[in-house]
């Protein structure tokens, strides 16, 4: 049981579940893994400083850490998201953007690039690093 203010706030039901509001919780923190945000949704008469504090002390809470991640391994399945699209769709936009660098700079700095200590084979250094973050060693 987790304690409020006024009173004792049940974590779960007899069966095992969530009650409503912290189910709610850990809906709305998916949205944008953000405990203070979430708890203010999902409590919307909470002030900003309840939230600040209650936010993330509610995700401390394991019957709900484990909630949240069961609902974001749902959501990966549902999605079809692993660490490997992940990366390899990093590794493709890195390389969209290093084309169009050099397309756009070509093989030269100018004179803020060379302030700040940016070489025309920096690009080449973090597509070298991600593609072999994506294939391994």
């Amino acid at each position: 049981m987790a304690r409020n203010l006024g009173g004792v706030i049940p974590v779960t039901h007899t069966n095992g579940t969530l009650n409503a509001a912290h189910e709610r919780f850990a809906r709305e923190y998916l949205s944008d893994l953000n405990a203070t945000a979430a708890y203010q949704r999902a409590y919307p008469r909470a002030t900003a400083k309840s939230a600040r504090t209650a936010g993330p002390r509610l995700l401390a809470i394991v019957g709900v850490s484990e909630r949240v991640a069961q609902l974001k391994a749902e959501r990966a399945a549902r999605l079809e998201i692993t660490q490997d699209y992940v990366l390899t769709r990093l590794r493709e936009n890195v390389e969209r953007a290093m084309q169009a660098y050099a397309e756009h700079h070509g093989d030269r700095c100018d004179r803020r690039d060379q302030q700040r200590s940016l070489r025309p084979r920096g690009p080449a250094r973090m597509r070298a690093h991600l593609v072999s973050s994506v294939q391994g060693p």
